[in-house]
């Protein structure tokens, strides 16, 4: 609740700011914890694997998911699939009776898959229309950007936007760009480079080759940072420069914003 009522003040309203509010437990606890959340910021994010265990069913989840949003009043949600501890995926039936509801602005899809992806944004799209308030989807996979937004999609939500936003920044606005295809291509090679110790590897990214004074000190791999680690970030890092003088994609320095 601090960290995201600090974020809230220090962004002042210029962007909207989301948090999560689900963190296990009784469906009751985790109902409190976002009606508190929902106080100090734009809406509240459910992680879909928090309403239920992985070997429960989509029918429990519902139930749960149900009880959930009958305890938060009118708090503004969004979903995330995230893949910790497990990847629960919502089918577009799912999808369909959260986005009619009226309760939901966003989701961050988890799916692996073109298809998966493609219905689920094409059923939520149609359980928006009738509704007064937009509703967005996002992929969290970075090589499926394009494809998100060819087919309806708001863009990315996901790891490597910490690392360089100004080339996601660009795709979303310009996917039908002929060189929109290279640019994706980039983003989900280079992906599998600096996902392998997130969130240490943004933090390091950010601090040695943009001077932001921040440490690697995370909630996960707590082990120092090894040479091929560190060697593979600085490839990364030349490349993306070196890609985007070539394609004209204008670069932001994090800490200075020029």
């Amino acid at each position: 609740l601090a960290i995201a009522s600090r974020v809230f003040k220090k962004v002042d309203g210029r962007v909207p700011v989301v948090a999560s509010g689900t963190f296990g437990g009784p469906v009751e606890k985790q109902a409190e914890f976002m009606r508190q959340m929902g106080n100090v910021v734009d809406a509240v994010v459910i992680v879909t694997n928090q309403l239920a265990r992985k070997d429960e069913s989509d029918e429990k989840w519902l139930e749960n998911a149900r009880k959930l949003l009958s305890l938060t009043g009118d708090v503004p949600l969004g979903f995330y699939e995230s893949p910790v501890p497990y990847l629960r995926l919502l089918t577009p039936d799912m999808l369909t009776w959260a986005v009619s509801t009226g309760r939901f602005y966003f989701h961050k899809d988890g799916s692996p898959d073109r298809d998966r992806l493609t219905s689920k944004i094409k059923a939520a799209a149609a359980a928006a229309a009738p509704l007064d308030h937009s509703f967005s989807m996002y992929t969290a996979k970075a090589y499926l950007i394009k494809h998100c937004l060819d087919n309806g999609g708001k863009g990315f939500s996901g790891i490597s936007a910490n690392f360089y936003p100004w080339m996601h920044s660009w795709l979303c606005e310009n996917y039908q760009d002929e060189k929109a295809a290279n640019v994706q291509h980039f983003i989900g090679v280079a992906d599998n480079v600096i996902r392998q110790t997130y969130p240490r590897s943004a933090k390091i990214y950010l601090n040695r080759f943009y001077g932001l004074p921040i440490s690697p000190a995370c909630r996960v791999h707590d082990d120092e940072p090894v040479e091929e680690e560190m060697t593979k970030f600085g490839f990364a890092f030349e490349m993306m420069e070196d890609f985007c003088r070539k394609t004209g994609i204008p670069m932001i320095n994090p800490k200075t914003l020029a």
